[in-house]
């Protein structure tokens, strides 16, 4: 397979200056006359098992879907992803596979070895939730688990969050600590009784700083209140691609493999706290709508493909449109963790430089809904920047009272007001300009096959991106020269070493001045 890296470039396409080409010709269409031109047409709407995706408030044409699919034709997506699936190595730059979509059953007839790893961690994973469940493992101090502490960052985290969050009460009193600043490490854990706390500690590499950190004060809290730091190894769960020799002696230790990148494991043993928290029979179906989700995903058109469509429809918008973030909006207190988690799935993966400088990942930002309705909804109908809007809601059943119809009704409302915008008062500072395109994405259920196939989904949208961009959605090289950095200063922090040539001096003076005074 070519290097994914040099293989494309968008800016060489055949339909690249028609797109430029078609778009000045769309500005010259009012809202309301796009939408009657479309009104006949098919291509407006996805509908699916579980999904439903509504793009007709987007700035396009007839014309404009077609210049699209034929740019995903251009580009072999839906081939790239059965590449990815059949186990090329897609993840360029560290010569990997990026074979996570193995764990719900995806292209097991491809990679056999994958393929049995991932059962013999399943096996492995429900072996373990029922031991818990039944009692038959437990504390030092001979008493049951209630209550779980979850200890990892980033995509050893919001993934999880989200989908206990999303699937409704769980069967544990379950807390997050990712972060090492002390005050959040005390109100996590301040109240929960050790002796019945499972303690799970994910992270790929097992070096991550803030990880290794709070297993750390978590020892000594151990040791001040039980009477031994070494009583955390009978509480202690071990998630990583390290083996058992490698790690702190613990429980128990799963291993997940190197083709599975962080903020795509949530398929793998990552995701055990979600079969704590809801069972197994739950895990096995989210990983079952993420595999619906994958094979829909390589075998639809592009404009009946859900996450082909919001690929180049942020090609549409970032590239041609100029729009300078992306804003995801939920409605539905079940989808509170979901903008953090796009947020780390699109800018890890996609924020980088392509050999042809096109501009690439944009800021995501967002969150909870009618919330922001009230903090920043008032740039988004009047502010001056351009952005695009995934709107992502929850469709209740009809026993379902007026307020929760309230939130399908704010989210429609939005993107109509969005697109349409008002004029009619011939006052700017009453103007809303309009023409600002949203998607809608709702959901039929809370069922766990619905979350795992809209995190499979804009999986899915990021890989596809990174093909059109010419880069790697798989590595994360960005990050590592920051946490370089940050282990010079603390140890400068705290003694006379200095790091001449590596860090701040200035800075640092100035600091240590203030932390002696």
């Amino acid at each position: 397979m070519k290097d994914p890296l040099t293989a494309f470039d968008l800016t060489q396409t055949r339909v690249w200056p028609l797109l430029h080409e078609n778009a000045r010709q769309i500005q010259k269409k009012s809202p309301r006359a796009l939408l009657e031109e479309r009104a006949a047409s098919k291509f407006i709407e996805i509908d699916l098992d579980r999904l439903h995706l509504d793009y007709s408030h987007q700035t396009i044409d007839e014309t404009t879907i077609e210049l699209l699919a034929e740019l995903a034709q251009e580009a072999e997506l839906a081939q790239f992803l059965r590449d990815q699936v059949r186990g090329e190595k897609v993840n360029t730059t560290e010569n990997r596979q990026a074979l996570h979509t193995i764990f719900r059953g995806t292209g097991r007839d491809a990679n056999r070895d994958a393929w049995r790893q991932a059962e013999k961690s399943s096996e492995d994973m429900n072996s373990f939730v029922a031991a818990v469940a039944d009692h038959e493992l437990r504390g030092f101090s001979g008493k049951p688990f209630k209550q779980i502490l979850h200890i990892g960052i980033g995509g050893s985290h919001l993934g999880q969050q989200l989908v206990i969050e999303f699937l409704g009460q769980p069967k544990y009193d379950i807390r997050f600590l990712s972060n090492t600043d002390p005050i959040h490490r005390f109100e996590i854990i301040d109240d929960l009784d050790l002796e019945q706390t499972l303690v799970i500690a994910a992270s790929k590499s097992f070096n991550t700083a803030e990880t290794l950190y709070n297993v750390a004060q978590l020892e000594q809290a151990f040791e001040t209140r039980t009477g031994s730091s070494q009583n955390l190894v009978k509480h202690l769960v071990i998630i990583s691609s390290k083996t058992a020799d490698d790690c702190p002696a613990c429980l128990r230790h799963f291993r997940i493999p190197d083709f599975v990148g962080g903020r795509f494991s949530i398929w793998s043993a990552m995701g055990l706290p979600v079969a704590l928290c809801h069972g197994p029979d739950q895990y096995k179906a989210f990983l079952r709508g993420g595999r619906l989700m994958d094979q829909l995903c390589m075998t639809t058109p592009p404009m009946r493909n859900p996450a082909m469509l919001l690929a180049l429809l942020a090609v549409w918008n970032i590239n041609i449109l100029g729009a300078s973030s992306h804003v995801v909006g939920t409605y539905g207190h079940h989808l509170r963790s979901f903008m953090p988690f796009v947020q780390q799935l699109e800018m890890e993966s996609n924020g980088k430089q392509s050999s042809n400088d096109l501009q690439t990942a944009v800021p995501i930002w967002g969150g909870s809904e009618t919330n922001g309705q009230h903090a920043w909804h008032q740039f988004l109908h009047q502010g001056t920047s351009r952005f695009s809007v995934d709107f992502v809601t929850q469709i209740y059943p009809e026993t379902s009272d007026q307020y929760e119809y309230r939130q399908v009704a704010n989210a429609l409302a939005q993107s109509e007001a969005l697109f349409h915008g008002s004029t009619e008062q011939h006052q700017l500072y009453k103007n809303l300009p309009g023409y600002r395109p949203s998607t809608m994405v709702f959901l039929k259920d809370l069922s766990p096959e619905s979350i795992g196939g809209l995190i499979a989904m804009y999986e899915h949208k990021i890989a596809f991106l990174g093909r059109l961009w010419g880069i790697n959605s798989y590595d994360q090289y960005g990050v590592e020269q920051g946490k370089e950095l940050a282990g010079y200063y603390e140890v400068a922090l705290t003694s006379e070493e200095t790091f001449d040539e590596k860090i701040d001096q200035r800075m640092l003076r100035k600091i240590k001045k203030q932390l002696r005074s």
